[in-house]
């Protein structure tokens, strides 16, 4: 499994907690957005000027299946190629056990 991020820096999270922004699959959906995996924030890739809102901080309003990590042939179906700045494996990434746990089968 890989990671693709696609914000990085102490200015990705618009929180502000400076952690890498991801893309994620949403469940059911599988609409792919980005993701911060510390404060649990998603939002659209590329970001814009996008007013975050109660809905892209809980999960089980935006993903209430989970969320797992889309593969390189989605990132590409979905035009969000020239969005990824670098990938990684999954496991490398900070997020990855939080990211696991919000999957509710």
């Amino acid at each position: 499994m890989t990671a693709f991020v696609v914000r990085e820096g102490r200015d990705s999270c618009p929180i502000g907690c400076g952690e890498d922004i991801v893309l994620v699959r949403c469940l059911p959906s599988g609409r792919l957005a980005g993701w911060c995996w510390a404060c649990e924030v998603t939002q659209p890739v590329p970001p814009d000027d996008y007013y975050f809102g109660d809905d892209d901080m809980n999960p089980g309003r935006y993903a209430p299946a989970g969320l797992e990590l889309p593969g390189w042939p989605d990132v590409v179906a979905a035009n969000l190629s020239s969005q990824v700045i670098r990938s990684m494996p999954a496991v490398e990434w900070g997020g990855f056990r939080s990211m696991r746990s919000t999957k509710h089968a």
